[in-house]
């Protein structure tokens, strides 16, 4: 696990001395990302260059160093991430040929396979996380690929012929490029989703690759998707399944026994998150089971025992043996680590589970260098419960019918100045007028996807962007990278599992998780995310992962009693939440209202203040506006950070 930066001329070569200070003052920004070694490579006419930060997880010694260059000469590699199964691949490549290793690193081995079957080739095989930055000398080639579900990142700029790029956006102007101006369609993305998809960027200059993405720059700037998720996800929806559900729960153990098997694999300190849902209880079961001695686990505890599940989590290690650590979380703990969230997060980001993730992952630096998490498991096996709420929420408007024309018509209605009447009556803030326009929007909505997004977006009313129509403020997929008309092909329950997989996992969950560990230099693995377990559950009938009698995320569950007794994991689901909502009213009030009532110059003027002023207002007052806020102020502090 590492950071890393470069640059790639098109045409134009640079001094070469010049060109290394720029990659390590460049580097320097994303230290915490490898602070254990660090490197610069320029090739000889100084057309092209890498540097790279180090976080020794396998193979401490120096064979291990990267840039690395290709045994042959041609290639030249800078890697972060984890190939599990470098092993299988190496075994594969020696069954081949004898291969003379210097060392035992997976970067090693990818260039090896690289050398001898191209990249594409090896790309099919591998299992990992990883970003990754390879010059072909021979061809003066600079290929930058993402691995398949977006657990690592790579931002990239494209301007006069030169490509820049780096693991995260802070270091890109020390490489000598301009980030651009704050982007007004990313803002309004931001808002409804609280992120921004990829390719966009909260920066007009700046680019992130999609998941699956490969970017070359060769005669031009060319872009290939090697790993197309709707198309998988489709491919293995058209072929039944030809188990029985028995077969399916054997098959799902196997496999994730194997995946968990691989992610333990280190040179350093190990442990997991165990929060004690179903999918980080189950990713400690299988790695407990494959240890002699106790793994550790860790876990964080909240006072307000309506978000809090540590008592659970302490049963199921105890029952399981782990060395188990956790942590307690108050307001001032939130307080004291909000500044730090706009340096961690280089774009505006608001998953308000960014706080404990955070705090997580510093307890667990204390002890371990990776961790295994149970991220990706709600979006494979169909884990939230607000599909059941949606489902219901469409099958009711398809039975029921109705006309689009006059819901909208009934929407534009002035049904604020009825929640302003009614404040002034209750002699509270009121919202009533604000659900009836919500209900009255989702009976426009023209497909599964519409509704979704009526489900999961923010600021419902209107976006506090300046100059946002009322258009643009009710057209909810406006926001949303796929096509949710051709996504219902996969039918209504698995339409929503992989649109979730392929947007929601890769552009909030992989951020949050990659930018909160690698502030502390901690690396997480997720046995979850890996395309032979996305397919393979892609190819169940639907009711096996969710139905009236056996609810939601079923398969996984019956999986999980063979491990843990059933009556330490059988009690609703709470999900990584936080009291986000009596915070803001008290130890985060003075915080919030100093960024809502004096925002930096750098955003202010493409923003309605008044709104969020008002938002923030209703919030105080009683009105439960906390969705809406955080983003807001995520944005505000992002802005007074990096804009002032």
């Amino acid at each position: 696990m590492c950071g890393f930066v470069g640059v790639a001329h098109l045409m134009n070569c640079e001094n070469r001395e010049g060109l290394v200070r720029r990659l390590k003052r460049s580097s320097e920004m994303i230290s915490h990302r490898g602070p254990d070694d660090s490197d610069e490579w320029v090739c000889e006419e100084g057309r092209a260059g890498l540097g790279f930060r180090r976080l020794s997880i396998r193979d401490l010694s120096v064979a291990g160093r990267q840039p690395m260059t290709s045994k042959c000469g041609r290639y030249v590699i800078a890697f972060n991430g984890e190939i599990y199964n470098h092993e299988e691949l190496r075994s594969a490549l020696e069954a081949e040929d004898a291969v003379d290793w210097l060392g035992h690193s997976d970067t090693e081995t990818l260039l090896v396979g690289i050398s001898r079957w191209g990249l594409r080739r090896v790309l099919e095989f591998l299992d990992g996380m990883f970003a990754i930055a390879l010059w072909d000398k021979k061809l003066k080639k600079m290929s930058l690929l993402r691995d398949r579900f977006g657990e690592k990142p790579l931002y990239y700029v494209y301007q006069n012929q030169v490509l820049y790029f780096a693991s995260e956006i802070k270091a890109l102007p020390e490489l000598g490029v301009s980030l651009g101006q704050i982007d007004r369609e990313a803002l309004i993305t931001f808002f409804r989703l609280r992120y921004i998809p990829a390719p966009g960027s909260i920066y007009t200059n700046v680019k992130k690759l999609k998941a699956g993405e490969i970017l070359e720059l060769t005669d031009d700037l060319h872009s290939d998707i090697y790993w197309d998720g709707f198309s998988q996800a489709q491919l293995s929806n058209s072929v039944d399944y030809k188990g029985t559900r028995n077969n399916a729960l054997n098959e799902i153990d196997e496999l994730l026994n194997s995946l968990v098997q691989r992610r333990l694999a280190s040179d350093a300190p190990l442990g997991t998150f165990l929060s004690g849902g179903i999918d980080s209880s189950l990713v400690t079961a299988l790695a407990q089971s494959q240890k002699n001695a106790s793994i550790s686990s860790y876990t964080i505890r909240f006072e307000d025992e309506r978000f809090n599940e540590a008592d659970e989590a302490q049963a199921i290690a105890r029952y399981l043996g782990t060395d188990h650590t956790e942590m307690t979380v108050t307001e001032q703990d939130a307080l004291n680590l909000v500044d730090r969230i706009p340096q961690v997060y280089d774009e505006p980001f608001a998953d308000p589970s960014q706080l404990p993730t955070m705090l997580l992952c510093q307890l667990a630096k204390k002890h371990v260098t990776v961790a295994l998490s149970g991220d990706g498991g709600d979006e494979m096996f169909a884990g939230y419960s607000r599909y059941l709420k949606i489902l219901q929420n469409f099958q009711g408007k398809k039975s029921f019918g109705g006309s689009r024309v006059l819901s909208k018509a009934l929407a534009e209605l002035p049904w604020g100045e009825l929640d302003l009447a009614m404040g002034v009556f209750r002699k509270r803030p009121s919202r009533y007028g604000a659900k009836i326009r919500k209900g009255l929007m989702k009976s426009c909505a023209r497909s599964l996807g519409e509704i979704s997004q009526h489900h999961t977006s923010f600021w419902r009313d209107a976006i506090p962007v300046k100059g946002v129509s009322n258009t643009e403020n009710w057209d909810y997929e406006r926001a949303w990278p796929l096509d949710s008309l051709k996504m219902s092909e996969l039918g209504d329950l698995k339409s929503l599992m992989v649109s979730d997989s392929l947007v929601y996992l890769p552009e909030d969950l992989m951020v949050k998780v990659d930018r909160a560990s690698m502030a502390t230099s901690l690396e997480v693995r997720t046995p979850f995310l890996n395309q032979d377990l996305a397919k393979l559950c892609w190819s169940f009938p639907a009711e096996w992962h969710a139905n009236s009698q056996d609810g939601l995320k079923c398969l996984l569950r019956e999986i999980l009693y063979k491990y843990v007794p059933r009556q330490l994991v059988d009690r609703p689901k709470k999900g990584f939440d936080v009291p986000l909502r009596d915070w803001l009213r008290n130890d985060l009030k003075e915080w919030g209202q100093a960024l809502v009532y004096s925002p930096s110059d750098g955003v202010e003027p493409l923003l309605d203040m008044k709104m969020i002023q008002r938002a923030w207002s209703e919030h105080q007052k009683g009105a439960n506006r906390e969705g809406d806020l955080w983003p807001a102020l995520m944005l505000l502090s992002w802005s007074s950070y990096h804009c002032s």
